[in-house]
């Protein structure tokens, strides 16, 4: 879980009832919360994405701070990593970004940061929605003096942009790229940050009119850059999601750089330049190989994290590393932890791009990709957890790794929603027919030794 609420406790990081009733009482929920633990007003910093929703649920939100006797400073429209980066500085108790997508219900929701700029804990996160569910049964015996203020700062994005300005070094002048805003918070700060960078490029899609943001995130959303760059010979394109923590970058043939190539790109410079803290890169356990293969090639450790942004930013923060990424289009540098900035990002590219003269494609040909095999094995749900007890299947599995060797990786772990269970398999290496054959190895023994699920409980 990323600091995001929601009325479930899946991996979605969505929040399934997204209303203006509902926000009304998670504002009143977030005032308790705070008053629970200090003695003074509450103050919460919202902040939004462009949809046209998010406007109407924000209004309802404030309304709930507001009748709850706190005060909530209204940022507008902000990229997610503009929230974690102002709630310490506006001296706010807590900070929230909302978040819809009414193509993609999954990725709505609501962002929470504590008083440090961190995601609130999951504990925290819970105590609140259970705060949320019975918010309307809270006596409304407030005074009018009581009654909190809604304060609209004005200078949020000018705070935020500087921030990420004053990260870049380098006058990024004589790199051309081209810049994908997909009508999401971006469009309201790309063009400053990136020319007061003195950084060359053309803005494309920072048009936003509540309704068009590019909400589903993924290789569609370098699909419509791929061309652009080319016809127009862009040094790179580059495209930023609706929250502006993520990114998606094209080299200057159109071929899609992916995060794990991203990743290697910043650890080869950086240990190349000496910066790279600690020589070691932080990484996640859907991290593909290669980029392993290739930190060891240049004498540089890596760290492996749980998948999710908020480990990484932890175990990074913790252990005070200064690079890390995941399989999901974050990149994390020591000065925006906790949250991956998708602009940051495509200005420490360009740095690379700018400092060591290269041409984006030869940078990223760097990390050689190691092949995937990735079963889903369903198993009974009884036998959640159970399975990893089982001495001859984890014995079987290890023995299976040691006959790979270092240069192959296997990973077993449990994925579990409301309508199944399974054993996810991942065998990484660089021979296929190889991992193939043991990931199909390993599945033929957990069907060997675990339960399947009942026909009933399997969906046609």
């Amino acid at each position: 879980m990323n600091g995001f609420a929601k009325t479930n406790r899946s991996s979605t990081n969505a929040m399934q009832e997204l209303s203006c009733e509902s926000l009304l009482n998670y504002g009143r929920a977030l005032c308790l919360f705070i008053s629970q633990k200090t003695d003074r007003k509450p103050v919460v910093l919202v902040g939004r994405d462009t949809q046209r929703l998010s406007e109407v649920l924000e209004a309802a939100f404030v309304a709930g701070v507001t009748c709850a006797g706190g005060d909530c400073i209204r940022l507008g429209i902000v990229p997610v990593p503009a929230i974690s980066y102002l709630v310490p500085k506006r001296k706010a108790d807590i900070g929230v970004m909302l978040c819809t997508s009414p193509e993609d219900r999954q990725h709505s929701g609501i962002r929470l940061f504590s008083s440090s700029g961190f995601y609130l804990s999951c504990d925290e996160t819970e105590k609140i929605e259970n705060l949320a569910a019975t918010a309307a049964d809270i006596p409304e015996n407030i005074t009018n003096a009581q009654l909190g203020r809604q304060i609209i700062d004005t200078k949020a994005q000018w705070d935020y942009n500087r921030k990420i300005i004053s990260q870049i070094n380098t006058h990024l002048h004589g790199v051309k790229v081209a810049v994908d805003c997909a009508n999401g918070a971006c469009s309201y700060t790309a063009k400053n940050v990136f020319e007061g960078v003195g950084a060359s490029c053309d803005i494309i899609n920072a048009e936003p009119d509540g309704t068009n943001t590019n909400c589903i995130w993924g290789q569609s959303n370098t699909a419509a850059i791929k061309n652009y760059v080319v016809d127009k010979h862009y040094a790179a394109g580059i495209v930023f999601d609706g929250e502006g923590d993520k990114i998606g970058v094209v080299d200057e043939t159109g071929a899609v750089v992916d995060n794990d190539r991203l990743l290697s790109i910043f650890a080869q410079f950086y240990k190349s330049q000496n910066v790279l803290k600690e020589s070691t890169v932080v990484t996640s356990t859907a991290t593909n190989l290669g980029v392993a293969n290739l930190c060891e090639s240049i004498d540089c450790n890596v760290v492996c994290a749980k998948n999710g942004e908020r480990y990484i930013a932890e175990k990074m923060l913790n252990s005070k590393y200064s690079l890390g990424g995941d399989a999901n289009s974050h990149i994390f540098f020591e000065s925006d932890i906790p949250v991956s900035d998708a602009q940051l990002t495509a200005l420490r590219l360009i740095e690379v791009m700018v400092r060591s003269g290269k041409k984006l494609s030869e940078l990223a040909s760097v990390m050689e990709r190691c092949g995937q095999v990735v079963l889903n094995i369903q198993i009974n749900p009884k036998c959640k957890e159970i399975w990893k007890n089982d001495k001859k299947l984890v014995d079987y599995i290890e023995k299976c790794s040691q006959e790979l060797g270092k240069n192959a990786r296997i990973i077993v772990r449990e994925c579990s929603n409301d309508e199944n269970t399974s054993i996810r398999v991942l065998v990484e290496g660089k021979n296929f027919d190889e991992i193939n054959d043991y990931a199909m190895k390993i599945a033929d023994k957990i069907k060997e030794r675990v339960r399947p699920p009942k026909k009933s409980q399997t969906k046609s």
